[in-house]
């Protein structure tokens, strides 16, 4: 999806207004109530369409990825990244059968590629890329 995004800038939570409107933006996702506080929602508001997704949601990729989803009318592809992330997760899980809900951010280390001076993130990351083709 990297590629299709390409030229979507990331606005930062606290970039001010004016930076905001030199991007004309044509939608405005704010991840926390906090980010709106002392009129800057009614102040996006005015720039584009905006949506604040909330902290419960935020905290909850799956909450934000549908969130978005329907935000956009795009609730079949928003499903579809879940199934498919599933899948792959439930594919690694096979493949590294010492992984345990406790784990599931780590690789095993029965991954043949697994180094011992990798991060866990690179570990994991190699365990899915290995099993994702």
């Amino acid at each position: 999806m990297a590629p299709q995004l390409k030229d979507v800038p990331t606005i930062a939570y606290d970039l001010p207004v004016e930076s905001v409107l030199s991007f004309s933006p044509d939608l405005i996702i704010i991840g926390s109530e906090s980010a709106v506080q002392k009129g800057l929602y009614e102040q996006h508001a005015k720039i584009a369409p905006t949506y604040v997704l909330g902290d419960k949601v935020n905290k909850d990729w799956r909450a934000a990825l549908t969130t978005i989803g329907d935000l956009l009318g795009k609730q079949d592809e928003a499903a579809k990244a879940l199934q498919d992330y599933d899948a792959k997760a439930a594919e690694a899980k096979r493949s590294c059968p010492r992984l345990s809900a406790a784990r599931r951010r780590r690789c095993c280390g029965s991954c043949p590629r697994t180094s011992t001076s990798s991060t866990r993130r690179d570990r994991a990351a190699r365990c899915f890329t290995r099993i994702s083709g």
